[in-house]
């Protein structure tokens, strides 16, 4: 039994109006929400968190109705490299590297 409700969860929240696609939408609006897009894929190949952490990680920012859909990606994927020890909140600050890099496991080649 899950022990939280996302914004996906709901099915649309009541007096929010329904969801209106976008004809010809551009996928990346910017080179920034690719980017965002691309290291939270290859960053959840390395197996340090499953599909599972992702998606919560990305559905229960508090402040998730006032986020672009890329902040969204972006602040999951930081919240969790923090979380497994990756980077520091002080590195995610700089937009640098402050202590040395841990290494990853290899994963097998498919």
């Amino acid at each position: 039994m899950m022990s939280y409700l996302s914004f996906a969860d709901l099915g649309g929240l009541t007096g929010m109006g329904p969801v209106v696609p976008e004809p010809n939408e551009a996928i990346f609006h910017s080179n920034w929400e690719a980017t965002a897009f691309a290291l939270s894929l290859a960053m959840g190949a390395t197996g340090s968190w499953n599909i599972d952490m992702s998606r919560r990680a990305r559905e229960t920012q508090p402040d998730y109705l006032s986020l672009s859909y890329y902040q969204i990606w972006i602040n999951g994927l930081c919240k969790l490299l923090t979380a497994q020890g990756l980077v520091t909140d002080e590195e995610i600050q700089a937009g640098q590297m402050l202590c040395p890099a841990l290494p990853c496991p290899a994963l097998p080649c498919l």
